[in-house]
């Protein structure tokens, strides 16, 4: 599994590998970005079971986050987000298929992403 993020005005990319998408270790991805890049006013996720969780609310309610989520069976709602796992998607299919591996095919990925300037 992976946790994309992507900063609605900056574009800027997160992407965190992980074996568990439970809210406790989605709240602890998240601590640790925000803790580098600073606490978001508001956060827009799907409705994953992780992100509708009591525990991920008290998070978001403790912390001043705004949390929305996209209409169920409706990702379009979120294009900017959806565009980026789409990307995120296809290019780490092309990078693996030259054998690397997933982790160097992230990295691959990010710093790509990361360098390319944004229309």
């Amino acid at each position: 599994y992976f946790l994309l993020i992507v900063d609605a005005y900056t574009k800027w990319p997160e992407v965190i590998k992980t074996n568990r998408i439970t809210s406790v270790a989605t709240i602890g991805m998240l601590r640790s970005v925000f803790a580098r890049l600073g606490m978001p006013e508001l956060l827009v996720s799907d409705n994953g079971t992780q992100f509708t969780s009591a525990e991920f609310l008290e998070f978001c309610t403790t912390n001043g986050i705004q949390h929305l989520t996209t209409a169920p069976f409706h990702p379009q709602s979120n294009g900017q987000a959806e565009r980026f796992v789409d990307t995120f998607k296809r290019a780490v299919k092309k990078i693996q298929a030259g054998r690397s591996s997933i982790d160097e095919a992230l990295d691959v990925f990010l710093m790509t992403y990361r360098t390319t300037p944004n229309r």
